[in-house]
Parts: C-alpha cells; sequence; structure tokens
C-alpha cells in the first residue's frame, strides 16, 4: 500500500520499466469499495504492513497497518 506523495514517486520510479502496470491508492482497503478498481483487473499486489507478534493488542495493530 502506498499512499499520497509516495504514489506518485512509485509511479514515477517504475513507468519506464512497467509502462503498462496500474498503481492505484485504495485509503482503507478494510472498509473501501473496491468494485470499480478491481474492475478488468489480471493480478493484485498488496503489500501488507509488518505486525509483530508481541505489541498493543490486535485493534492497535490494525489501525497501524489501515493508517499506516
Amino acid at each position: 500500500t502506498i499512499r499520497g506523495a509516495k504514489l506518485d514517486s512509485f509511479k514515477t520510479a517504475i513507468a519506464s520499466k512497467y509502462p503498462t502496470l496500474e498503481v492505484v491508492q485504495v485509503d482503507d482497503i478494510a472498509t473501501a469499495d473496491l468494485t470499480d478498481v478491481l474492475r478488468g483487473v489480471d493480478s493484485i499486489i498488496h503489500v501488507a504492513v509488518p505486525l509483530p507478534f508481541t505489541g498493543p493488542g490486535p485493534k492497535e495493530n490494525l489501525e497501524i497497518a489501515i493508517e499506516g
């Protein structure tokens, strides 16, 4: 998941090597309606935030994954 200014930088960095790759921003994969974004999609790459096995707890870890 890449959000904000990092998304534009990423697109610029890969554009010449992967001209047909479309990268889109999904603000919240847990609650977003992905119907339009996934129409015609052949594959998805989802890079999740690493979650520790120890830490504040499942709710807080999920918030970290959603909010970045």
